[in-house]
């Protein structure tokens, strides 16, 4: 082996025959492969809110078993909705203009609606990850 390559990858097979070459491009293949869980293992799922500001395509990579519900965001006394308003536009224009700013808990059928999807999609147990109830009234 050249010293100026990589050494190649162990987990990925350097064979396309055989068994273990038909098995990765099947693996390979299945888009959802991810996103299933093993044999035995109970199926748990996330919700959170988006103060945790997770990466939108990593939220959408793993869709099946977490959920990311709004925050309403006030400024004044208007209230602007992630999701359907442009929330960042509206964020700059207030604290550009010294207007108060501040975020507001999910409503809480939000919060049961997460809960049913997970538990719909065949999640056992609910992991839910919000800030402190020192900082939001969420939890």
């Amino acid at each position: 082996m050249d010293a100026s390559q990589p050494p190649p990858n162990p987990q990925r097979p350097t064979r396309t025959g055989g068994w273990m070459g038909r098995l990765w491009k099947q693996r390979v293949a299945d888009p959802a492969h991810r996103a299933r869980p093993a044999r035995g293992l109970v199926p748990v799922g996330v919700v959170s809110d988006s103060a945790a500001a997770l990466p939108e395509d990593w939220v959408r990579q793993h869709a099946r078993f977490l959920r990311v519900v709004p925050m309403p965001v006030m400024v004044d006394e208007q209230i602007f909705s992630e999701g359907t308003d442009d929330v960042p536009t509206e964020l700059a224009l207030g604290l550009a203009m010294g207007k108060a700013v501040r975020t507001s808990r999910p409503a809480p059928g939000q919060m049961l609606r997460a809960y049913r999807e997970l538990a719909d999609a065949g999640v056992k147990e609910i992991i839910s990850i919000h800030l402190s109830s020192a900082l939001s009234g969420t939890v």
